[in-house]
């Protein structure tokens, strides 16, 4: 009985965190509450309006500004559409993550959740929203 019951407990835990798996892509919300897009951490996801659609145009020093954003395997929350998003190969040979054909970006002076320092930079870098 004890062992039955010890059982029934684990794989209750295993289901329950199986369940509360992070999204490799997720939303946050601003003050005003508009969502934006963010990774798993909660750091936001941006795009640059010089990108042609499936193209990045930002190499060298610009990365080192706007790390591009790439996940392997993406998860969502039903709020967002799995057909917005896909990959784009780079011309330096890593991979980048698209929205709505967008090459996503990090802002590097962005360092915790929910910072969102990069928005409207040189009226070029905007917050990717849904």
């Amino acid at each position: 009985m004890l062992f039955r019951l010890s059982y029934i407990v684990a794989l209750s835990l295993i289901i329950l965190s199986l369940s509360v798996a992070a999204y490799t892509i997720d939303t946050n919300s601003d003050e005003n509450g508009n969502s934006y897009l963010t990774n798993q951490d909660g750091r936001t996801l941006y795009y640059f309006t010089n990108d042609p659609s499936g193209k990045s145009t930002c190499f060298g020093n610009c990365c080192e500004t706007w790390p591009p954003f790439y996940a392997d395997w993406i998860d969502l929350p039903p709020i967002l559409n799995r057909a917005d998003f896909s990959y784009l190969s780079r011309a330096d040979g890593r991979y980048q993550t698209t929205y709505k054909g967008k090459p996503l970006y990090f802002y590097s002076s962005d360092k915790s959740r929910g910072e969102r320092y990069g928005d409207g930079k040189q009226g070029l870098w905007f917050v990717a929203r849904p």
